[in-house]
């Protein structure tokens, strides 16, 4: 992964260049790289009251998490499914948007052709935030609970007539 020897010395710029997860990692620790690129990792490690060697063992943690294959995700009950979706729904309004919130408000406009598209950046990356959020919440409180319905009566947990009223009702 990264040699954390001579990271200190490299501009926060180069690092994020190396490897874009290290953006991310900077923003968990309450860092904005982009506000600090020309400086290196010890000058923000510094400023910040931080420890480089736990910023770059942050960084090999994150780089050792495997997503699961799609195939992998099929051998296992839709119960497991279901629970690995949630976990990812919570990380990505917990991480990610936050994350991906902070870039879009750091973003400076270099060069003038560009000030009207950051301009409906900065207005539709909030409404697609609120909009993503409903849908998973719509998603868990929906689907997930129909799914979980389906199993119920798949499990012969209701006779026919009361299934077949299930089924008719509200369908996804």
């Amino acid at each position: 992964m990264i040699n954390s020897r001579n990271i200190e010395k490299n501009p926060i710029k180069d690092i994020v260049s190396e490897n874009y997860v290290f953006a991310a990692v900077l923003h968990y620790f309450g860092i904005s790289f982009f506000q600090f690129e020309q400086n290196s990792l010890k000058e923000v490690c510094e400023k910040f009251k931080i420890n480089p060697q736990q910023l770059v063992n942050e960084l090999e943690e994150w780089g050792k998490h495997k997503e699961p294959e799609q195939e992998e995700l099929y051998l296992h009950p839709i119960e497991v499914l279901v629970a690995y979706l949630k976990r990812k729904h919570y990380y990505f309004v917990r991480q990610e948007l936050p994350f991906l919130s902070n870039m879009v408000a750091g973003i400076e406009e270099e060069e003038p052709i560009y000030k009207n598209v950051l301009c409906d950046l900065r207005i539709m990356f909030p409404l697609f935030v609120e909009d993503f959020i409903h849908h998973i919440h719509e998603e868990e409180n929906r689907l997930f609970n129909r799914i979980k319905l389906l199993q119920e009566i798949e499990n012969d947990e209701f006779d026919l007539k009361e299934s077949l009223k299930i089924l008719e009702k509200s369908p996804v």
